[in-house]
Formats: structure tokens, C-alpha cells, sequence
């Protein structure tokens, strides 16, 4: 299965709206970009 992370209002719902049309399975992991979640460790290169 697929992981989509991103929150409410970032570009990931583009992404989000397309699985949902074709009818991928995903899972949503909804991020704090404000707080800097995205730039942990695990997210960045």
C-alpha cells in the first residue's frame, strides 16, 4: 500500500484526489508542516 504524506492544504491533495480516482489504496500520513515535521530525519535526504 501505498503512504501519502503531506497535510490539509499542501500540493499531496493533487495526489490525493488522483489515487482516490483511480481507485489506489493509500494510506494519508497528515504532517505539521508548520511545526517542521517534514524536516525530520526521516524525511529528508
Amino acid at each position: 500500500m501505498l503512504k501519502l504524506y503531506g497535510s490539509a492544504f499542501s500540493r499531496a491533495s493533487i495526489v490525493k484526489w488522483y489515487l482516490e480516482e483511480l481507485a489506489i489504496p493509500y494510506e494519508f500520513v497528515t504532517l505539521d508542516m508548520q511545526a517542521g515535521e517534514h524536516r525530520q530525519d526521516g524525511f529528508c535526504r
